[in-house]
């Protein structure tokens, strides 16, 4: 930076000036100084991929988001045997996503619209300071739980059937689907000092020319209170995800084996052809889910991860890129139920049809030998291999 740039004005907020101006009349400065101003990163301004990826490619993101997503709210509506206990989580997770989508893409595109400084955070004003960053975090946190409490419920039906504890009742998934969405709540809220300022700064007059005129006169950031909190803060967040990413994986992995043991005790006694059939789609529809998900939020965690680090600067195109697989998650997991799991796909094709379903007809594989026993009596004879209803 040049020697000229001296001091940055603060008129609202506390912190530190992040950058340098002189505050002297600025005409007398030639382009080269102003340019040289511009290129300080926290005045950064969007080039053209930057442009197509806010204006274009997050925009159609959120679109087919929000189609898929309310589309399977819908068919939750109209196909009343869709209305399991693990659907309800997966309907909540649909609503996480849309409000996702909808906040995450809106404040890209509000900031865009606003300031040509992609780290100029002063149209949002404190409370929006606050309250768009509150929501986000609290719509991802409970979107973690919520997939966390899938894989738990699928862990206990397969691995442990004896205990019980995946045959809740309407009330009991009603306090866990509560509690993730509290849990989400609070975890986001423990966030918020370390964005809950808002610092602005008074640039002297740029130079009187149309290159310039568009430029805003005052710029301000979203800053912690103070300066070590954005370092608890990015392991407060990471360390959940982490954490649910090792548990999911140790539950998939049991699942499958759970499953394959199971399948090979079936095939003993003539239920091969069913049995891997279950096998295959249950698995398809848990390494789909899991890989998806986590792929999809891992790059946008280890970004987090390197931030606390230091020595490792992350660049403003590379976080839209990041949050870009963040709303690809969000807009891909009811396309996922339905590629892989065809009672889903009867679903989808009644709830259209306005054929109304009772209860009564949930679809569902029920085998005539319990699991317990396949498991564990290899004599038992089997005198029916049949699997009821529709597809799972």
């Amino acid at each position: 930076m040049a020697s000229g740039v001296e001091s940055l004005v603060t008129i609202g907020g506390t912190g530190k000036p992040y950058v340098n101006m002189e505050s002297g009349n600025s005409s007398v400065q030639d382009d080269d100084f102003w340019e040289k101003v511009l290129t300080d990163k926290r005045l950064q301004r969007y080039d053209a991929v930057e442009v197509a990826i806010v204006t274009a490619v997050m925009p159609c993101i959120m679109v087919v988001g929000l189609v898929t997503n309310f589309t399977f709210l819908f068919v939750m509506y109209r196909v009343a045997w869709m209305r399991t206990n693990v659907n309800a989580y997966l309907f909540n997770l649909a609503i996480a996503d849309i409000l996702v989508l909808t906040l995450g893409v809106g404040d890209k595109l509000w900031h865009y619209m606003e300031t040509p400084f992609m780290l100029d955070e002063a149209f949002r004003g404190t409370v929006g300071c606050v309250l768009i960053d509150l929501l986000l975090d609290s719509v991802y946190f409970t979107g973690l739980f919520l997939v966390t409490l899938v894989s738990l419920h699928r862990f206990n039906a397969v691995c442990r059937p004896h205990s019980g504890s995946h045959q809740q009742n309407k009330a009991s998934t009603r306090r866990w689907i509560a509690g993730a969405w509290l849990g989400g709540i609070l975890l986001a809220s423990s966030l918020v000092p370390s964005y809950c300022v808002l610092t602005l700064y008074d640039i002297p007059a740029w130079p009187d020319t149309p290159k310039y005129s568009q430029l805003p006169q005052v710029i301000g950031f979203c800053q912690p209170i103070e300066d070590w909190m954005p370092t608890a803060v990015n392991l407060v967040q990471t360390v959940p995800f982490f954490v649910a990413m090792t548990a999911n994986t140790l539950m998939y992995i049991r699942i499958i084996m759970s499953l394959n043991h199971i399948v090979a005790k079936g095939s003993e006694f003539g239920c091969k052809d069913v049995n891997e059939r279950i096998r295959n789609r249950v698995t398809k529809m848990l390494v789909a889910n899991g890989c998806v998900f986590f792929m999809c939020l891992f790059p946008f965690e280890l970004t987090s991860l390197l931030s606390v680090s230091g020595g490792v600067e992350i660049n403003v195109a590379w976080s839209h890129c990041v949050r870009m697989l963040l709303y690809i998650n969000s807009t891909v997991n009811p396309i996922i139920y339905g590629v892989t799991n065809s009672k889903y796909r009867k679903a989808y094709a009644l709830a259209y049809a306005c054929y109304k379903s009772k209860s009564s007809d949930m679809v569902k594989y029920e085998l005539s030998i319990p699991l317990n026993r396949m498991k564990d009596r290899p004599t038992t004879a089997v005198t029916d291999c049949r699997v009821r209803g529709g597809d799972s």
